[in-house]
């Protein structure tokens, strides 16, 4: 009887109070590494437009090239979550691992050799839950169509010179003569470089569609 008690009392899971701890995520749509995270958070507007954005829930966007107007950002949204934040540490052990009389040995994946000695490194993970993660910032819209117009076109030059608040050029600007010339030559798009006939000067809409992401029909 005293056997089977223990038994039971052995089989109980121990209980570990979990850390409560409020985070707030990003699944930033790149690689990030600790040198790059500066440069994240201003691609995302900086730390009070992220504050903002998981505050009141709003939209953020994500410009994907810089000081370029013509590339539509990447959108994201906040959603709620109850995540597990992790915090992992993996802590390395060398060890000497000395050769006998030249004979060649089996070493395991990660190891070097070098000399009449051979160092090898072994990883011990840990983990430990840190938080919960009650808000994540995510990217899951398409964000691969992209239109870049001809950088030498009047309009474009003008909607640069806006953004850099250059006055002497947007006082001097004036709308171009349309030419109907919507279609190049052979001659001419070998001259200019372009890979289509097609000269219509079409300049990017600020918005392509309402809707971020494809409806079912």
């Amino acid at each position: 009887m005293a056997d089977q008690n223990q038994k039971e009392k052995s089989e109980v899971a121990i209980l570990n109070p979990l850390n409560r701890t409020v985070f707030y995520s990003i699944e930033f749509p790149g690689y990030v590494n600790p040198g790059s995270v500066q440069k994240c958070v201003q691609r995302l507007g900086g730390l009070q437009n992220i504050s903002d954005t998981f505050r009141r829930g709003l939209k953020i966007d994500l410009p994907l090239k810089d000081n370029d107007p013509f590339a539509h950002p990447a959108a994201g949204q906040t959603v709620a979550t109850q995540n597990l934040v992790l915090r992992i540490v993996k802590r390395r052990r060398k060890q000497q691992i000395e050769r006998d009389g030249g004979d060649d040995q089996m070493q395991e994946e990660g190891s070097s050799r070098g000399g009449n000695s051979t160092k090898q490194s072994e990883g011990v993970f840990t983990a430990e839950i840190v938080g919960i993660s009650q808000k994540t910032m995510r990217f899951r819209n398409p964000i691969d169509f992209q239109y870049r117009p001809d950088m030498n076109d009047p309009v474009v030059q003008l909607r640069q010179a806006m953004m850099r608040l250059d006055s002497k050029f947007i006082l001097s600007y004036r709308i171009p003569d349309d030419e109907e010339d919507f279609t190049l030559t052979p001659e001419e798009q070998e001259r200019r470089g372009a890979a289509s006939s097609s000269n219509l000067r079409i300049t990017s809409a600020p918005m392509f569609t309402r809707y971020d992401m494809p409806m079912n029909y």
